[in-house]
């Protein structure tokens, strides 16, 4: 499915229908560079379960992405202000008879859908690996490692390729500059 945001950006989505519907509608709201394909089995296994389930990848990643990271023009903001809300809206059209559940991983989790003007929609969230991001309260060695991505690696690895290529951050998908941009926020 495509799913139209306010701005005019293209949110790739995937429906996941249960041969009887007996359960509110889940969409499955993923992390920061993971892609939709990852939730798969776990949306399958909501279907089966007699869940209507969604799958989306965020404007510039996966198969939302349009055209080259290294050109996307966009910010994490984004994300929660305007695709959340576009497939909350769909989400609500497609199924006005049912309740709207959210089970949202990382960024996906909290950040996303506190940004959502809409997400008043939602009768129930469940929040996997929700974090707040600021290194300082990171525990031992980790708060040094997140400290050295987000404040080294990323921004100088934007500078200099316009995004952050997948096989270089670890992470499952590449990052477009604006997305990796610790100041996207703002």
């Amino acid at each position: 499915l495509d799913i139209d945001t306010t701005d005019g950006a293209r949110v790739r989505a995937t429906l996941f229908l249960p041969t009887v519907p007996l359960g509110p509608v889940t969409v499955l709201a993923s992390a920061v560079a993971v892609p939709q394909r990852y939730y798969r089995a776990f949306a399958i296994g909501l279907a089966r379960s007699g869940r209507p389930t969604m799958t989306f990848d965020w404007r510039g990643m996966g198969e939302s992405l349009q055209g080259s990271p290294a050109t996307f023009v966009g910010r994490l903001r984004d994300w929660g202000q305007r695709d959340a809300p576009a497939v909350i809206d769909f989400a609500a059209r497609r199924f006005p008879d049912r309740p709207l559940d959210w089970i949202g991983h990382s960024f996906g989790a909290g950040f996303a859908l506190a940004l959502a003007p809409n997400g008043e929609r939602i009768h129930r969230h469940l929040g996997i690996a929700t974090p707040h991001a600021y290194w300082r309260d990171m525990a031992g060695l980790e708060r040094y490692r997140i400290a050295a991505l987000m404040r080294v690696f990323l921004p100088l690895t934007v500078k200099a390729l316009g995004y952050v290529p997948a096989r270089l951050s670890g992470f499952g998908e590449d990052l477009p500059g604006g997305i990796a941009d610790r100041k996207s926020t703002r």
